[in-house]
């Protein structure tokens, strides 16, 4: 879930760099220690205290990761804040970007937004002004990379007053990741495909979300890695057919994004429960469309008063010689307006959990 407010305040001109001198401990509520089941989640102050802003991108949620063929990663968030954050951990009134991509360089963070007419940009935008795009998993094929974009309008009032008109797809070139084209995604359009994405054998798996009320369901896609969408095929629970109206459930009860990953031979998902639920969970399969069973508490995620927590997502790109996977998860409040009193209430909050497997 995003917040879907628009502050249309004094827009600041800001500058990108990410050199400013780091932290040396993060701020923000985060698991420390807690052992469930034979699973340790413990904080990793390095990442926390990274993504602890003070200008260029200074707050957001989702925080996809996909790491590069040169070794970076990046960093892929949704409604963002570009912008200065005074010492004290206050921002002043500036407006939300509605996506916003960060490379990660070492220690280094560095902001890929620009600035046209003092006004911040998003990385992808849409024709349709009334419409803007939250980013979704991606991966690379060759010299392009691919990240799907779930596209969004107002349709109602309130912080949930949101809802999904399609998918698009936006095509980068590497290493330069300079935006080549957009194009829509026109598969079963009621389900926003994308939300994750694993690279398995010759094949990409899509992951989308299917939405019933505060129910989702996850759908599964795949498409050759080498020639990305010369065909796309869909589970329908049997056999991968290219009818996209065939497609079933292989999961309910997780969140909107989470993440499908492959490590040591078995298939995992990781998401956190339901509707905004503070549990994140670890589920195992077989294969890409699982069964993903076997259902374990990773963590119950610190809520301080007037926030939520959500979208928990894997970067198994940093799983540690110990098998510590890294872990991030975003956390929002219930008054937009206290984003500007606290930046650590609107960010990725990361901890590693080991005993997962």
């Amino acid at each position: 879930m995003k917040t879907s407010y628009f502050l249309v305040a004094g827009l600041l001109a800001i500058g990108f760099s990410s050199c400013q001198k780091e932290p040396q401990s993060s701020p923000v509520p985060t698991i420390d220690g807690i052992e469930k089941a034979g699973i340790m989640a413990r904080p990793v102050g390095p990442f926390n205290q990274l993504f602890t802003r003070y200008s260029g991108w200074s707050g957001g949620d989702q925080g996809y990761s996909i790491r590069l063929p040169d070794g970076r990663d990046l960093w892929l968030f949704g409604d963002s804040f570009i912008d200065t954050v005074f010492a004290d951990r206050t921002r002043p009134s500036s407006p939300l970007v509605r996506n916003a991509y960060v490379v990660q360089q070492g220690n280094q963070l560095t902001t890929l937004n620009q600035t046209v007419g003092g006004v911040v940009q998003p990385i992808v935008a849409t024709q349709d002004p009334s419409e803007w795009f939250w980013p979704g998993d991606g991966f690379v094929s060759g010299n392009s990379l691919y990240i799907f974009q779930q596209r969004m309008k107002n349709q109602g009032s309130g912080v949930f007053g949101f809802a999904q008109t399609g998918v698009d797809l936006a095509r980068f070139s590497l290493p330069d990741l300079t935006l080549q084209e957009v194009t829509p995604f026109t598969y079963a359009n009621d389900i926003a495909w994308g939300m994750a994405v694993m690279e398995d054998g010759d094949y990409v798996y899509i992951y989308g979300t299917k939405s019933q009320q505060y129910n989702k369901y996850i759908q599964v896609a795949r498409t050759p890695i080498a020639t990305p969408f010369s065909t796309l095929e869909f589970w329908n629970g049997t056999v991968w057919t290219t009818d996209d109206a065939s497609t079933v459930s292989i999961r309910n009860d997780v969140s909107q994004s989470y993440s499908v990953f492959k490590h040591a031979g078995k298939y995992y998902l990781l998401s956190q429960e339901g509707f905004l639920g503070p549990d994140i969970n670890m589920y195992r399969g077989n294969s890409p469309t699982g069964p993903f069973q076997r259902k374990q508490l990773v963590a119950t995620t610190p809520v301080p008063a007037s926030t939520w927590t959500y979208n928990a997502l894997a970067h198994p790109q940093y799983i540690t010689a110990q098998g510590d996977l890294l872990i991030n998860y975003s956390i929002n409040v219930h008054n937009f307006f206290d984003l500007f009193q606290n930046a650590d209430h609107y960010r990725p909050i990361f901890f590693r959990a080991r005993g997962w497997e």
